[in-house]
């Protein structure tokens, strides 16, 4: 995948900062949680792939103490200042990067969704895992994210725009709109064992204005594509819009699927 392949490449830098602030608003304290759970440790050696802003970088350094591999097709965001991490640009879809190179964790998050061959990336990881290591990947189910009552005004108006977006940003070969679901059945097909799968969503109402305003930017960018297919116009996007910016709506989350993979 090339940085220009990426769903939000042509969104400018301050737009997109945002968004990843709030993906990292929503998702961290998850992802904290289940590096945890797996056996994160001092003096693990630790890689990213798609540190984005790199706030689960900062995090892995802190929890291993040693110097953490960010790797990014698109690093822009990163801090070559930073003594906590490395960056590497590199495209993970290439089967000759990280020549022998091996790690105790590897993490990754929202990356899958946007490939071409998943499979032949989580084998490039497995490959790249200490015989002790073990690889957390997390992946979403996309469906899950609508209006979480019907009865609510316009309800059915952004669940229905969300929806188009998601299908038309599928047919479009953005991403895969499911393929969290799917994490046990690949991990197992690149020669890993799973020790854990499991999923979270939220529901995010007028109290939580970070998780909102990181929707309603997702749901732009996602939109275009159902306004390109001629299923969705401009003017239900807007209102849908309008919708999660007044925080009129009580929305569910995507479903973020967590699973952690050791070498058998």
């Amino acid at each position: 995948m090339s940085a220009t392949d990426y769903f939000a490449a042509h969104a400018s830098s301050e737009q997109e900062q945002l968004r990843l602030q709030g993906l990292e608003l929503t998702w961290d304290p998850i992802t904290h949680r289940r590096l945890l759970a797996a056996g994160v440790g001092e003096g693990q050696r630790a890689l990213v792939v798609g540190a984005g802003r790199g706030s689960i970088t900062r995090l892995l350094a802190e929890l291993t103490g040693t110097r953490v591999v960010a790797a990014d097709v698109d690093p822009r965001f990163l801090d070559p200042a930073d003594p906590r991490y490395e960056i590497r640009r590199l495209d993970i879809t290439d089967p000759t990067v990280l020549p022998g190179e091996r790690f105790d964790v590897i993490h990754c998050r929202f990356l899958l969704m946007h490939l071409g061959d998943p499979l032949a990336v989580l084998r490039t990881l497995a490959r790249c895992l200490t015989p002790s290591g073990f690889l957390l990947v997390e992946e979403p189910n996309m469906h899950t994210w609508a209006a979480a009552d019907p009865s609510q005004p316009g309800a059915d108006l952004l669940s229905r725009v969300i929806s188009c977006a998601l299908q038309a940003t599928e047919a479009a070969g953005v991403w895969r709109n499911a393929i969290g679901p799917r994490l046990p059945s690949l991990l197992s097909q690149a020669g890993l064992r799973v020790s854990a799968c499991e999923g979270t969503c939220f529901l995010a109402d007028r109290s939580d204005p970070a998780r909102h305003a990181f929707a309603t930017q997702s749901l732009q960018l996602v939109a275009a594509n159902a306004i390109a297919a001629g299923s969705l116009t401009a003017p239900e996007l807007q209102a849908a819009l309008g919708l999660l910016r007044d925080q009129q709506i009580s929305v569910v989350s995507p479903t973020l699927f967590g699973a952690v993979a050791h070498r058998p």
